[in-house]
């Protein structure tokens, strides 16, 4: 889309978003809100290293103008994001949870924060497969793996899954996945299928199956 298709784009998100917003009664329903919104309600947004970090507090608070946008990295990772490239703008993993808990108005953070920092915000670490953690975990609580970070937005005690937004670099960017409470594997995939989004070459068939987010951080807000 053209600059200004974007910008209008954009603008009506950002009214719609709003109205959400507005509409929840705690933070842990609008970082729920706010992680949904932005996993299901836009073009698919790649994995941007480093995004949302340079940001204050204020800045991350509703859609961020710079969306779909090309910007230079500013904090590079490896080959594939070079610092001075540019690339579509979004978030990495810890930036959009960042966003998710700075929108809901949680009262523990006052900057994006890293994975661990965000892991720290929590009142228990528990493995995704531990005993009852269906009745323990709820929409809002974060998932971990070594590196990276992601927020659940639903929990389905019949059919034993959780299922987790997040943004993530080999995943082809903003994705939701489904894992089982009971082994730990991925049930559903909703990961990116275009070569420029997906650098590792993976797709839904060839996820399915695998462990992913192995812990769960019960939030408390």
């Amino acid at each position: 889309m053209s600059e200004k298709e974007r910008k209008e784009f954009f603008s009506k998100m950002q009214k719609e978003f709003d109205k959400e917003i507005s509409n929840c009664k705690t933070p842990r329903e609008k970082a729920v809100v706010a992680a949904k919104f932005l996993a299901t309600r836009f073009p698919k947004l790649p994995y941007f290293w480093g995004g949302g970090h340079e940001l204050s507090k204020n800045d991350m608070i509703g859609i961020g103008n710079k969306f779909g946008s090309y910007q230079e990295i500013i904090y590079g990772g490896g080959d594939n994001y070079p610092v001075g490239e540019s690339f579509i703008y979004s978030y990495d993993c810890s930036g959009f949870v960042s966003w998710c808990l700075i929108n809901s108005g949680f009262s523990g953070i006052n900057s994006p924060l890293g994975d661990r920092d965000l892991a720290a915000l929590g009142k228990e670490e528990v493995s995704i497969t531990s005993e009852n953690i269906e009745n323990r975990v709820k929409p809002g609580d974060l998932a971990t793996q070594n590196g990276h970070i992601g927020i659940v937005i639903n929990v389905d005690k019949k059919n034993h899954e959780v299922s987790i937004a997040h943004i993530s670099e080999g995943g082809g960017g903003m994705n939701i996945t489904t894992q089982s409470t009971k082994t730990g594997l991925i049930t559903k995939d909703d990961i990116g299928n275009t070569k420029d989004l997906n650098k590792n070459g993976e797709t839904k068939e060839t996820r399915i199956g695998k462990p992913y987010f192995t812990d769960i951080v019960l939030m408390d807000y």
